[in-house]
Parts: structure tokens; C-alpha cells; sequence
């Protein structure tokens, strides 16, 4: 009975370290896709005009 507590922990480590390196590597790309490394001033962010792509007729 031993052998399965043995083999319930090293599931559980196994688990956890694998959930932590998915969670790094999504918090990673996240932060580089929507640029949150960048020091953004909204104050000086003007409107773009719509495309014309964009319109609905």
C-alpha cells in the first residue's frame, strides 16, 4: 500500500512543476504579446480613424 502513496507523490511534484513551467510561459507570452513590459502614456495616445475595411456598409 505504500508503493501507492510513493507514486501519488511523485504524481503530485510532477504535476506542480509542470502546472508552474505552463503558467510561466503563459504569463511570458502574454505579457510580450500585449506589450505590458512597455511604459504606456495614455494621455498621449490620439485616436486612429476607422479603416474603411472596419465600416460596416
Amino acid at each position: 500500500m505504500s508503493w501507492l502513496w510513493i507514486a501519488l507523490s511523485v504524481w503530485i511534484v510532477v504535476a506542480l512543476g509542470a502546472s508552474v513551467l505552463i503558467g510561466r510561459g503563459i504569463r511570458r507570452a502574454d505579457r510580450e504579446e500585449l506589450g505590458s513590459t512597455m511604459d504606456w502614456d495614455f494621455a498621449t495616445v490620439t485616436a486612429e480613424e476607422a479603416h474603411p475595411r472596419d465600416t460596416r456598409p
